[in-house]
């Protein structure tokens, strides 16, 4: 889950930059080069982490507002519980339901979200976002 939720963050920066995601990977335009555009455009020495935790903020406020619009965005197309697939690890069999809330549950609890997917009070406050 790391992974995946530091893509995410890395990606919410990204937008927050105005960088194209097309081009970010042949431009090698890693954390450390983000890092150095900020400092570069801005004047403001921020570290690697710090540059991700901005990144966080945004991916969880995000969040927070598409929820408050009622954006239900973690639910895949109800066609990949029912066609199989061509490959994969389930052998070329369709999600099932089961799977993927287990899965879903597993990162909502990784992200510091309760069992609907929302922020928590804890989360919140370690990012620093008054929200109310």
């Amino acid at each position: 889950m790391g992974a995946l939720i530091e893509k995410e963050h890395y990606l919410a920066l990204a937008d927050s930059l105005i960088v194209c995601k097309f081009g970010m990977r042949s431009a090698k335009c890693t954390v450390p080069v983000l890092t150095d555009l900020y400092r570069a455009l801005t004047g403001i020495e921020l570290t690697e982490r710090e540059l991700l935790l901005a990144g966080e903020r945004i991916w969880n406020f995000e969040r927070i507002y598409n929820l408050s619009e009622g954006i239900e965005e973690d639910m895949p197309a109800p066609r990949l519980f029912r066609e199989d697939l061509d490959d994969g690890k389930a052998g070329g069999q369709a999600l099932s339901m089961e799977r993927f809330l287990k899965a879903r549950s597993m990162y909502y609890e990784a992200r510091g979200w309760n069992e609907k997917g929302v922020p928590t009070e804890d989360k919140l406050k370690e990012l620093e976002l008054n929200v109310h």
